[in-house]
């Protein structure tokens, strides 16, 4: 289970990022941002992998009434590129 990461640059040489299984936290709404993974900074970044992802979703008419109400949160975003240079997703 991955929590909320930021990996932050600036490094050095490339960062090859590879996504295998992962599974999202049970409840969402519990991060501190709105962002599940999150590249800041990073220069040269390879990102790649099968890449399954695995998430326990509420049903969709919970969803979908989710929307209606203004009270309930909105979901994170799943993966956000912050000011990287020279990225590669494959």
């Amino acid at each position: 289970m991955l929590e909320e990461a930021m990996f932050n640059g600036s490094c050095d040489g490339w960062t090859n990022f590879k996504i295998g299984v992962l599974k999202a936290p049970s409840d969402p709404y519990t991060f501190a941002s709105n962002k599940w993974i999150d590249f800041r900074y990073v220069k040269n970044l390879i990102v790649g992998g099968p890449g399954i992802w695995m998430v326990k979703d509420p049903p969709l008419g919970q969803q979908m009434t989710a929307k209606k109400n203004p009270n309930c949160h909105t979901l994170p975003i799943t993966m956000t590129f912050d000011l990287t240079t020279n990225t590669c997703i494959l």
